[in-house]
């Protein structure tokens, strides 16, 4: 009833170097073709690349178990933030298929599956086609070095507006220019973006100052140590291996897919995670048992046994435990998902509409 899981998830904020297979990828004809590849791809790196954290472990092991579950949640979850078929569809984006194959070949180097935009190839992928001044609900659809400017409280519709150079002011990466490179709001200054893997020992995480932005991973064989004290820097730490004492507050198991839990109520030591199937008994007390029902494949732990909790429409349980979410025009009301209201309709929360909830359904970003 149980598959173990033998790797970690990556680090979603840092892309390092991870290497590809060799094999060959499939033609990217259209977008829809581009964003299934993409979601594949992107369960690929966080299946193969070891920059995780021992906290994430059974999310990578549901993730490893359950390929097709894991595409459709990458697949939602981006299309949540930014719907790039719907974008294409209106005209407001178009889609070049050639730049689509060279981001993909790209992509699949990196150990990162969400935010695929900041690297170069990807960049030419999507182009806005809205001037500056014009509206916008989302950055993709401005056109050339500009963003969609909804302040305050990021409201839409908003205005393409031109990015603020290199060193200006800023106050979120969005607004920073990108002509000369991937870029970030550093300190409250634009300031150029790049990746990094430090050597063992060595600072890591997100560095930066006035001139410089660096998400910095570790090398195989080592984690970015989540110091307890706020101000202290972020170290490659070794990983413990498989069976030795650890700190489940610190520590990242050395064998991918195992996670720091106690045995039998004894000090934690570094284990494997199982992930169950539909039917298999089961505990929800994820911070205390190395097993986990599939969530990316709608199952939950409910009396005792893992079991579904519907496709995601009306009347499907949601909530923390349920990965995957709701269906595409559903929201998570009161743990269980329900038909989106029209914008204009009364409501009381914002889980409730597309946008956001002010007495009335408004639309949102």
């Amino acid at each position: 009833m149980g598959r173990t899981s033998s790797f970690l998830i990556a680090v979603t904020a840092a892309l390092a170097a991870c290497g590809s297979d060799g094999d060959a990828e499939p033609a990217v004809g259209e977008v829809d073709d581009f964003l299934t590849e993409l979601a594949v791809a992107g369960c690929e790196n966080l299946a193969e690349c070891p920059m995780a954290r021992n906290s994430q472990a059974t999310f990578q092991a549901m993730v490893l178990a359950s390929p097709a579950g894991c595409r459709d949640w990458v697949t939602s979850a981006r299309r949540a933030r930014v719907g790039y078929a719907r974008l294409v569809a209106d005209g407001a984006v178009t889609f070049d298929a050639a730049a689509g194959q060279r981001c993909l070949t790209e992509f699949r180097e990196h150990c990162e599956e969400w935010t695929f935009e900041n690297l170069a190839p990807c960049r030419e992928v999507f182009t806005g086609t809205v001037a500056i001044g014009g509206t916008c609900d989302t950055d993709a659809e401005c056109a050339g070095d500009a963003y969609c400017d909804n302040a305050p409280g990021r409201q839409c519709p908003g205005t393409c507006a031109a990015r603020v150079a290199i060193g200006e002011q800023c106050s979120f990466d969005e607004a920073c220019s990108t002509a000369a490179g991937p870029a970030a709001c550093s300190v409250g200054a634009c300031a150029p973006l790049t990746w990094a893997v430090a050597e063992p020992g060595a600072a890591c995480g997100e560095l930066g100052d006035l001139d410089h932005k660096a998400l910095t991973a570790c090398p195989d064989g080592y984690f970015c140590d989540n110091a307890s004290t706020v101000d202290a820097p972020r170290t490659c730490v070794a990983r413990t291996p498989r069976g030795a004492p650890c700190d489940p507050g610190e520590d990242l198991c050395a064998e991918q897919g195992d996670i720091c839990l106690p045995v039998d109520d004894g000090d934690p030591v570094c284990r494997p995670v199982t992930v169950l199937d539909a039917g298999a008994a089961c505990t929800p007390a994820l911070s205390t048992s190395d097993t986990v029902c599939s969530a990316l494949d709608r199952l939950a732990c409910i009396d005792g046994t893992c079991a579904s909790v519907g496709d995601g429409r009306d009347g499907s349980l949601c909530g923390d435990a349920v990965i995957a979410g709701c269906a595409t025009g559903f929201g998570c009301v009161d743990g269980v998902c329900r038909p989106l209201l029209d914008d204009g309709t009364a409501c009381t929360d914002d889980a409730q509409c597309s946008g956001y909830c002010d007495g009335v359904c408004r639309p949102g970003c």
